[in-house]
């Protein structure tokens, strides 16, 4: 049986469930998401939104989102992270295991932590780069059109930010402004 390194670095993100709700909808649409939505070719931000809104009630994609920590994350590293100190203002928090040191980051603060994952990584010369950034694919205009019309009603968004997961990793403060941007056009 070969060795393994003797120190694994592994960098994870937690983000605004709602927020990776839109964002996969997009990115795994063509595989595994049922049903057709578009007309003449572009995308219909109608079906979109009322699948998105289904799939919410259904609870099917947030609840694998919610429980990715303990069925595939603990699973394979043998760490639960609902036990780790989780600072919630500076939306990061390191993790030193044997064999092994771990990073978790809130994506909606990545851009804030360049330093930070150059001293994790100790690396003098890190640049943050970007990739798959879907507000710069060819889906961006159907995507930030659905992003700023969408709404969630308000049982749905405080069912989603009342999760396990969402508490433990943000703040009062941002999860009410998360609920905000997506109750926006209720009001």
């Amino acid at each position: 049986m070969a060795k393994s390194p003797k120190n694994i670095k592994v960098i994870t993100a937690v983000r605004d469930p709602l927020a990776i709700l839109l964002s996969n909808f997009y990115q795994n649409e063509p595989f595994f998401i049922e049903g057709d939505f578009r007309n003449n070719g572009k995308y219909d931000i109608d079906k979109i939104k009322n699948h998105l809104i289904e799939d919410l009630q259904k609870g099917t994609t947030l609840c694998f989102f919610e429980n990715w920590f303990s069925d595939e994350f603990e699973k394979a590293l043998n760490i639960d992270v609902f036990k780790l100190e989780f600072n919630q203002e500076q939306g990061f928090g390191v993790y030193k295991f044997d064999g092994m040191d771990l990073m978790i980051v809130q994506a909606e603060k990545i851009n804030d932590l360049e330093t930070e994952f150059a001293n994790f990584l100790n690396c003098e010369n890190f640049k943050l780069q970007y990739d798959n950034v879907r507000s710069e694919t060819e889906d961006a205009e159907s995507y930030n059109k659905l992003k700023s019309t969408i709404s969630f009603d308000k049982e749905i968004i405080d069912q989603v930010y009342s999760s396990r997961l969402v508490q433990y990793f943000y703040n009062h403060s941002q999860i009410t402004g998360f609920s905000k941007k997506w109750n926006q056009h209720n009001s």
